[in-house]
């Protein structure tokens, strides 16, 4: 099997939800643990989403790339889109302290993708958006 999954998505909430499905499918055909392809279909979503709603200017048709590599030890996903910029590191925590009615609309999905995730990283280059996040291929279990 083809350790790398790699996805055109246009910038629909549909085709959001359908990617984060085809990514599901694909790392349990790949036999990776239910709960790491669970986060990781989980933020193909999270970010996609988060770009379709937030990241055009315009009406027209965009094309947002996902790949998604397999090694031994971790699982990488890559998503590049031609939106405005956005980087995912420059999120500040939500208060989880504040009664929820009180917390300000937005943030904690972007707080959610970097609990499930190893490592996040963010670069702008050549007017696209590039975020890297790394997964743990087999973690160990709570308490080791």
């Amino acid at each position: 099997m083809d350790p790398r999954l790699a996805l055109t998505v246009r910038n629909t909430l549909q085709e959001s939800a359908q990617a984060s499905a085809r990514a599901q499918e694909y790392l349990d055909s790949q036999a990776v643990p239910a709960d790491v392809a669970y986060s990781v279909a989980l933020v193909i979503e999270e970010l996609v989403t988060n770009t379709v709603q937030y990241g055009y200017t315009d009406a027209a048709e965009h094309l947002i790339e996902v790949l998604v590599t397999l090694t031994a030890d971790e699982i990488v996903l890559l998503i590049k889109d031609d939106g405005r910029e956005f980087d995912p590191l420059q999120t500040p925590p939500p208060d989880l302290d504040l009664p929820v009615a009180d917390r300000p609309i937005g943030g904690l999905g972007i707080h959610l993708v970097h609990k499930v995730c190893t490592r996040l990283s963010y670069e702008r280059r050549d007017r696209e958006n590039l975020v890297t996040v790394r997964f743990d291929r087999n973690p160990p279990a709570a308490g080791e």
